[in-house]
């Protein structure tokens, strides 16, 4: 088994934070008589040992390079990261069926561009184990997706390590076939019921997508809105294992759209939140409870939950018990 030393790793790091816009999109054998490390030694200098980091910053590090072979399309350095068996996108799948799999999508989508925005959580596992989860973000042509993303290495040896699994939890729970990262940005990502679109930044359209907890028997559960645009923080939304979501449109007249979020927090209610985009950041214009048995099943109770109310000013509908209320709130105070 090859296995690329440190040194080596550090180089193409560096190389894919610098050229990855402008490297050629053919595959691995169209670069001619030059290979990798000579391509990299022609850009870079000396770089710092990667046998001096920690095993979690060598993690991170062997992430941004395994990111950076999608785009610079070397699929060699790809099949010298992989173990010769691995747990790729829901199925035990040979090195070999893996590369296959790759080559196929370059193939099929020469645009194909990957980022990993964000941090990353990393997790030992057991002394020779680590779990890397991060979100990458899936561009082909106008289309650009976020996909929550895992990879777990294995130590071979001091500073060398492979990867034993590739994947992404919802491959894992809805595909039992082989499967790239286009396959899943086509079928299972594409805008659906529960996800939205509109100019949530004020720069564009833009999608929110809705990802649910893995366990749905979890006491602390978690849903996850992440947005197209990777400039747009995620939201986490604590103690929910479902979203519904509304595109309210301008609420407060600053050329970006608002949004609502309705969840269920126990037997027949519900928690509305209305989103803004503001300085940067997403901020909560208002919260409530409603009656969630109608609001969720109603298509225009939902709607008429929140409705504009003249200049800087909304009424919201919230239920009080058995009684609903309307509140007029001021949503020029951000």
């Amino acid at each position: 088994m090859k296995v690329v030393n440190g040194n080596f790793y550090l180089l193409l790091l560096g190389f894919c934070f610098l050229f990855l816009q402008s490297c050629n999109n053919s595959d691995n054998e169209d670069n001619g008589e030059k290979n990798l490390e000579e391509i990299i030694n022609e850009n870079l200098g000396q770089t710092s040992a990667f046998e001096d980091l920690s095993d979690t910053l060598q993690i991170a590090h062997l992430v941004r390079v395994w990111n950076g072979c999608h785009n610079i399309k070397f699929l060699d350095n790809l099949n010298n990261l992989y173990a010769s068996s691995l747990f790729f996108y829901g199925e035990d799948r040979s090195k070999y069926e893996a590369i296959q799999v790759k080559k196929n999508l370059f193939r099929s989508y020469p645009e194909y561009f990957q980022r990993v925005i964000g941090g990353m959580k990393i997790k030992k596992i057991n002394p020779i184990e680590y779990r890397c989860d991060f979100t990458k973000y899936i561009s082909v042509g106008k289309i650009t997706a976020p996909v929550p993303s895992y990879i777990i290495f294995k130590k071979i040896e001091d500073n060398q390590w492979l990867i034993i699994a590739e994947s992404d939890p919802a491959t894992d729970t809805k595909v039992k076939a082989i499967k790239d990262s286009m396959q899943v940005l086509e079928k299972i990502y594409s805008i659906s019921n529960v996800e939205i679109q509109g100019n949530f930044s004020g720069k564009g359209l833009e999608t929110i997508y809705i990802f649910p907890p893995e366990n749905q028997q979890c006491t602390d559960c978690i849903t996850s809105l992440i947005f197209s645009n990777e400039l747009l923080p995620a939201i986490d939304i604590k103690g929910a294992k479902s979203a519904s979501l509304l595109n309210e449109g301008d609420l407060d007249g600053d050329g970006a759209d608002e949004f609502s979020v309705l969840v269920n927090v126990e037997q027949g209610v519900g928690r509305m939140t209305i989103y803004t985009f503001k300085r940067g950041e997403w901020k909560i214009l208002k919260r409530f409870n409603v009656n969630y048995e109608q609001i969720s099943t109603d298509d225009q109770s939902r709607r008429d939950a929140i409705q504009l109310a003249g200049s800087g000013y909304i009424n919201i509908q919230k239920s009080e018990g058995d009684s609903i209320e309307v509140e007029k709130v001021n949503v020029w105070n951000f």
